[in-house]
């Protein structure tokens, strides 16, 4: 139901104001990326952040003038060589397609808290294995029940802490190796992720109209 509201939304702004922009257009940390889709071959753009990487705004203003065909305007090297490895899950507008770089990115994004518990899990795994080595020599001093149950407990934990450092990983590479966004038709079909893409064609009507809008109300104002 909110779904079908959104696009009633969408469309009549859309009757209005030619092309609805995403949200990002007017972000000052935010850069437009050009694609062309390897499933319908739609050239379209969407937006990367950029707003940890340092770049002066003199910079991602010429960057964006270059993405919107100004023949002028030369981005920085720097620039350039972030935006050609930066990318975000967003799908194509058309056809839903996720290009391969996408899929990447959410293979590596995928599962990451299982890294996470086993880098937690090294140390815990040493002090369990302390644990167990002085539960151990208490044990062999004294050898009664009270001084067996806290040994055992303390080498079975142990263990398992220690071969969880190791098959986390290789379970999570095993789960992410086949991952693929495409083969997952309710992302695919989702109408939020469409809308922050927009066909070139589309991208560049809604620059160019904004572009006269300001200009009639600088002309307004003066």
């Amino acid at each position: 139901m909110f779904e079908i509201l959104l696009l009633l939304i969408i469309f009549l702004r859309r009757r209005d104001d030619g092309v609805d922009p995403p949200d990002q257009l007017d972000s000052y940390d935010r850069l437009p990326k050009s694609v062309i889709c390897e499933n319908c071959c739609l050239e379209f753009v969407y937006f990367v952040n950029a707003a940890d990487r340092g770049f002066q705004h003199l910079e991602m203003t010429v960057y964006t003038q270059s993405v919107q065909g100004d023949e002028f305007a030369e981005p920085s090297c720097g620039i350039i060589k972030f935006m050609k490895n930066a990318c975000a899950e967003v799908p194509c507008p058309k056809c839903g397609h996720y290009q391969a770089d996408m899929v990447r990115l959410a293979r590596r994004n995928q599962y990451r808290w299982m890294i996470k518990l086993a880098l937690v899990l090294v140390p815990i795994s040493l002090i369990l294995f302390l644990g167990a080595r002085v539960t151990t020599s208490r044990h062999s001093q004294e050898p009664t029940e009270d001084n067996f149950v806290p040994m055992v407990i303390f080498w079975v934990l142990c263990c398992v802490a220690a071969a969880l450092v190791f098959l986390l990983p290789l379970i999570r590479h095993f789960l992410t190796a086949h991952y693929d966004l495409n083969n997952n038709v309710k992302d695919n079909d989702s109408s939020f992720r469409r809308l922050r893409a927009f066909s070139m064609e589309d991208y560049l009507r809604f620059v160019e109209d904004r572009r006269r809008r300001l200009e009639e109300r600088k002309r307004r104002m003066s």
